[in-house]
């Protein structure tokens, strides 16, 4: 009888295409039950709840949002949300919030594109929906822990 790991490693090695072996599938509907929201965020979790905000679609297809009588152009894996909506919602400060997205633009994880008359947050590792063919695309800035990536850094 086989036993439950050789059967995992069977498994992996029939589905090592990378995007079905590195990412899982979250409900959106996660993001709204009152156990992810009743409570102050973690770092872990405010990261994964950027995600959540993040506008979703085809790549390539933005969004013209309206903020304060402007228009802010978004994209795909980009968030359009200010310091103090995330503060409000993570259970944060607006400073908490500012020195946390300070960290991840330093890891290279977001790249602050735009800030008047809203912050937009873009996601460098934003994996894109599925194509009309049907291909995931790549992140944009590789994995985490991609050798090429210049902007790892040792998190102590």
């Amino acid at each position: 009888m086989e036993s439950e790991n050789e059967f995992l490693f069977e498994i992996d090695d029939i589905t090592s295409d990378w995007d079905t072996t590195f990412f899982k599938r979250i409900p959106s509907d996660l993001f709204e039950d009152p156990i992810w929201n009743n409570q102050q965020f973690t770092k872990k979790e405010a990261m994964l709840d950027l995600y959540a905000l993040a506008y979703d679609a085809l790549p390539n297809k933005s969004v013209i949002v309206q903020i304060r009588q402007s228009s802010v152009r978004i994209f795909p894996g980009e968030v359009i949300r200010g310091y103090r909506a995330l503060a409000i919602k993570w259970g944060w400060s607006k400073k908490t919030v500012g020195r946390f997205l300070k960290e991840l633009e330093e890891l290279g994880i977001i790249n602050i594109r735009l800030k008047m008359p809203c912050t937009v947050i873009k996601l460098n590792f934003w994996v894109h929906r599925l194509s009309p063919k049907g291909d995931t695309t790549k992140p944009e800035g590789g994995h985490f822990n991609n050798k090429d990536n210049n902007n790892n850094k040792n998190i102590s």
